[in-house]
């Protein structure tokens, strides 16, 4: 069974090499690819499928992503691995 996984990365580049690399790797069914942590929490709030690993940038600027960790646990939702 494919895995749908989210990438939060604020730079376009990044996105691009991973969302290249993840879909020849085959592992994911389907990407979700967010430029900023705002973006990500907002988009994990809504009706949309399940995410099952979110690859997530530390550095980015407004809220990084410690503080995406931080307000993603206060949500009370079941947790999702996250790669840093």
């Amino acid at each position: 069974m494919q895995k749908t996984v989210m990438v939060v990365d604020d730079n376009e580049t990044d996105l691009l090499l991973t969302r290249l690399r993840l879909e020849r790797s085959g592992i994911a069914g389907r990407l979700v690819l967010m430029h900023s942590a705002v973006d990500a929490l907002v988009h994990l709030a809504g009706p949309g499928p399940v995410v099952d690993l979110i690859l997530l940038d530390v550095n980015m600027p407004g809220m990084d992503g410690f503080d995406f960790l931080d307000r993603h646990a206060q949500r009370g939702q079941p947790p999702v691995p996250v790669v840093m």
